[in-house]
């Protein structure tokens, strides 16, 4: 039987934060190039993945986003930050982000609630929840780059439009640039 975690507010917009808050990729492909590694241009990515690849470059992308201090340092996707800000007068927010492996799961949680403060507020940081499974919040939408997330939950699922999941077109899109009215839309 599962059990599903009722937010502060059934009505929240669930934000998910790498790819949607913060530039995830870029971050990667910017280390990449400070190494000197060929890399996938950001508009060519064409998978959630990084199996576009060689085996040694993964193992490179892996050390990178497992390093101490990378989850913290990232930048903000252009127009998140005033996006969610303004979303979150119009309705109540919270932010939904997939830990990370075992191993590394305290201190990227502890970095990416950083980040959460820093760019967004202690509000946003309290109410931040960190998970492997997202389908257990329950809110109005999740916003999520992950396109296989499917409306197994009360929520409506909308895509973050990023390059690599531009293949899958079967749910709504949105993008910061839209204008957040964009976004609420999909309430209705």
């Amino acid at each position: 039987m599962i059990t599903y975690k009722w937010l502060k507010n059934i009505k929240a917009v669930i934000l998910d934060m790498d790819g949607v808050l913060v530039d995830f990729l870029g971050g990667i492909n910017d280390q990449l190039r400070k190494d000197g590694v060929d890399h996938v241009p950001y508009e060519e990515m064409t998978a959630f993945n990084f199996g576009v690849y060689s085996v040694e470059v993964r193992e490179r992308i892996k050390k990178i986003y497992h390093a101490p201090g990378f989850f913290r340092n990232l930048n903000p996707i252009e127009g998140a930050i005033e996006g969610a800000l303004e979303l979150s007068k119009i309705r109540p927010v919270s932010i939904c982000s997939y830990p990370l492996e075992q191993e590394f799961r305290e201190r990227v949680v502890d970095e990416k609630r950083e980040w959460i403060a820093q760019h967004l507020g202690g509000e946003f940081e309290r109410d931040a929840i960190f998970t492997e499974d997202k389908s257990l919040y329950i809110g109005a939408i999740l916003l999520d780059d992950y396109p296989k997330i499917r409306n197994i939950n009360p929520w409506k699922p909308v895509i973050y439009d990023q390059p690599y999941n531009r293949y899958f077109e079967d749910l709504p899109r949105f993008s910061w640039n839209m204008g957040v009215k964009s976004l609420i839309k999909h309430l209705v």
